[in-house]
């Protein structure tokens, strides 16, 4: 598929922002007794966890044919994952707004903030999960077409959001504890499940012109295109990368995205420059590992155009 930069930067930057409401909201309820300026930390936190959403958002509508009709989505959720993405993505807004008011208003420790901060766990964990099934969905894209897909998101997006929040909340309080064994798991799992992704797209997929066409002949062989240029199709659904650039994208992203936060929480100092330093190059890898995701995808509808490679 083509790697459109809008898309890229839509996944990417609100999978950051709902893993910074997640952890966000993971603090305030753990936070019985808080002192220092944690509301003011979570304030700021929480403020630059929905502003990550929104540019997400507004960069996804880039991508739109016509966006003045994106509107239109809204009304398929029934049936459509983008839709749910969308309508979840509106709610989580509001909730968002209402949980800021709870701990700056209210304060910490009661029944409003606590159900406040899981509901907003859940919609931001829902949002990113819906926006993974609007690829893991398409059975016409085989290295989509996989439960492995949305569970990536959801890891990803709360790797990134966590390191962030921990640098937002590193610059501002700085007394508060933070629970880096979770945040070395969530490096852990994703290391995990982007090897079996990987080994599960490498694998042969046993489709071919035959399989395509339907055909009951022993041998089928693909005679003309049709076309004397790519169409629309050949351009948008089939992106031409070679093998030895996909490797080495593939290595710079898990070290980027991956092992650089590891070693950096594991074995240095956790001060500003470090987490920034950890965040910056995790978004990086989740850049160049979202890149690959659409690089790498090839529709059915290529067979038609002789390339089963």
């Amino acid at each position: 598929m083509h790697p459109a930069f809008s898309v890229i930067l839509f996944t990417v930057t609100s999978g950051m922002g709902y893993g910074i409401l997640v952890f966000s909201a993971l603090i305030a309820l753990q936070s019985a007794n808080p002192g220092g300026q944690l509301a003011n930390t979570l304030l700021a936190s929480t403020s630059i966890g929905l502003i990550c959403v929104a540019l997400g958002l507004i960069s996804s509508t880039f991508h739109l044919a016509n966006p003045k009709n994106a509107w239109r989505a809204f009304f398929r959720f029934r049936s459509s994952w983008l839709s749910r993405e969308g309508v979840f993505a509106i709610l989580s807004f509001p909730i968002t707004i209402l949980f800021i008011v709870s701990f700056y208003f209210v304060g910490f420790n009661n029944a409003l903030l606590n159900s406040m901060a899981v509901i907003l766990i859940a919609i931001s964990l829902v949002t990113i999960y819906s926006s993974g099934m609007i690829y893991a969905c398409l059975k016409t894209i085989r290295a989509w077409n996989s439960p492995l897909v949305p569970w990536n998101f959801i890891l990803i997006g709360l790797l990134s959001g966590s390191l962030a929040s921990l640098t937002i909340f590193n610059f501002f309080d700085k007394d508060l504890s933070i629970p880096i064994d979770v945040l070395l798991a969530l490096a852990t799992l994703i290391l995990i499940s982007k090897i079996i992704y990987y080994y599960f797209i490498g694998k042969p997929s046993g489709l071919s012109i035959k399989t395509a066409t339907g055909l009951s002949a022993r041998t089928v062989r693909l005679l003309h295109t049709g076309e004397s240029s790519k169409n629309f199709s050949m351009r948008e659904f089939g992106f031409d990368v070679s093998p030895a650039k996909v490797l080495i994208l593939r290595y710079s992203s898990l070290i980027f995205m991956v092992i650089i936060p590891a070693y950096s929480l594991w074995s240095q100092e956790l001060n500003f420059n470090a987490l920034l330093a950890a965040t910056l190059a995790c978004f990086l890898g989740t850049i160049l590992e979202r890149w690959l995701f659409f690089a790498e995808a090839k529709h059915v509808v290529n067979l038609y155009y002789g390339r089963e490679a």
